[in-house]
């Protein structure tokens, strides 16, 4: 099968090409399908998998996202759940934001949930990611989403992203921004260099709409929330925050302030707009996150 998608055709009259060095097949699935494939490129680090979630360009030495996906198929199978009872609570014809898109994998979801008169807009300030990403949404023919290789802020500037070697095993999806030193050892910079990444923030985008935003920016959450308030405020969207790195108790408090049933689900929030019609579907069983009592 891979050589007949991979062949190399040659025009009449022209001499024939340079044989193809096919890819190396990492995995099969128990189908006999291809579904891991490491393209032959010297000291390369992508990959493409045929995961369950769709296609995804990844890079098999992440420890994060590129082993889940190696190893399981799959991705975060229940945060992809519950992003996916967000995202079909959303009114017909949504734009969703994916704040630390990373590869793509909830991106991909979004944009199917959208459908073809909904919009994805997918934010990732690393390059080599943003490259992943968006050549994730080409392989699974998605034309509904914006990828931006953009950081998002409090306010738009510029973000200090550590030049990482992506050839050495890490965790590339948790990279921290604005920060001398990462939480975790194999993401330090390269010989201490650093890139300077545009900076924007949600309010900047002056979006007419915004009906539900993922936001997992690895502890930025704060700064996100900061420079998204204008856009809280007049579009009320369905969030799902990640509170992992970040100030849990500031993070919520300020989202209670602004009108928001919390739910507390691993490592996440999910918010909802009181009121919002559809709180059964999205709260389900779980009771709300109330802000512990902090003794004077």
């Amino acid at each position: 099968m891979i050589g007949r998608l991979l062949r190399r055709f040659t025009a009449p009259g022209q001499a024939a090409a340079a044989p193809l060095v096919l890819p190396e097949i990492l995995e099969l699935a128990p189908g006999g399908e291809v579904r891991v494939v490491l393209p032959k490129v010297e000291n390369g680090y992508a990959a493409v998998v045929n995961s369950y979630q769709g296609f995804f360009i990844f890079n098999h030495y992440d420890v994060g996202v590129g082993w889940q996906l190696r190893s399981h198929n799959a991705y975060e199978v229940e945060q992809t759940h519950f992003l996916d009872r967000l995202a079909r609570a959303t009114p017909p014809d949504p734009v969703i934001l994916d704040v630390g898109a990373n590869i793509g994998v909830f991106t991909l979801l979004f944009a199917r949930a959208a459908g073809a008169g909904g919009l994805v807009h997918a934010f990732e300030p690393q390059r080599v990611m943003f490259h992943m990403l968006a050549g994730s949404m080409a392989l699974n023919s998605i034309d509904n989403v914006h990828c931006h290789h953009l950081a998002v802020g409090a306010a738009p500037g510029t973000a200090r992203l550590p030049r990482l070697n992506y050839r050495t095993d890490a965790g590339f999806g948790s990279v921290e921004l604005n920060r001398e030193h990462q939480s975790d050892a194999a993401q330090q910079a390269v010989d201490g260099r650093f890139d300077e990444v545009p900076m924007t923030s949600i309010d900047a985008l002056a979006l007419p709409r915004v009906d539900l935003m993922k936001i997992d920016v690895e502890g930025m959450e704060a700064d996100v929330l900061a420079g998204a308030m204008q856009t809280i405020r007049a579009h009320h969207p369905l969030i799902y925050l990640e509170h992992l790195k970040g100030d849990k108790l500031a993070l919520g408090r300020t989202l209670q302030q602004a009108g928001y049933v919390l739910f507390d689900v691993p490592q996440n929030f999910i918010c909802v707009p009181a009121g919002h019609p559809r709180m059964d579907l999205l709260g389900g069983n779980m009771t709300p996150w109330v802000a512990p009592t902090v003794a004077p």
